[in-house]
């Protein structure tokens, strides 16, 4: 009468149906492993830095400019400058100079060389003070402190 539906199932192969998007995800986790690989890669390199040392300021003018973005640093030790040379924001090639100025380190050191040797010689008006006090002499001289926040009078 009826055919007998028991071995219907038993030769379809259901791992000939697959889903049709399979492709584009099989792409996509291929380019995640290639991003990653690349961040990793980049992770792990730094920056290089080229340093050449010059006679001038046309020498790195001449001089070819790193297409990469990174800095070129030339040393002019004649003059006490030091130039880098890299692609500004614009692409066109950035020159910036910088000079060693001994003059305003030597002010400076001035400077703090004299206020303390006037600390030195007001804390040695001090320390007489008060060994005439000590001693028996009362001498009432004001503080030359330099510090403007202490103006009190020893006596």
């Amino acid at each position: 009468m009826y055919p007998s539906y028991g071995n219907f199932n038993n030769n379809m192969n259901y791992n000939q149906y697959t889903n049709p998007m399979q492709p584009q995800m099989d792409r996509l986790n291929m380019m995640q492993q290639q991003y990653t690989q690349q961040n990793q890669q980049q992770i792990n390199q730094q920056p290089q830095q080229t340093i050449i040392p010059v006679a001038g300021i046309e020498e790195v003018r001449s001089h070819a400019v790193d297409w990469s973005g990174n800095a070129t640093y030339f040393i002019d030790n004649v003059n006490k400058r030091i130039y880098t040379k890299q692609l500004n924001l614009s692409g066109v090639p950035e020159i910036n100079t910088y000079v060693l100025n001994n003059e305003i380190v030597e002010r400076k050191n001035n400077d703090i060389d004299n206020e303390l040797n006037k600390r030195i010689e007001n804390l040695e008006q001090r320390i007489l003070n008060f060994e005439n006090m000590i001693l028996g002499g009362s001498v009432n001289v004001q503080s030359t402190d330099v510090n403007a926040n202490d103006s009190r009078r020893e006596g």
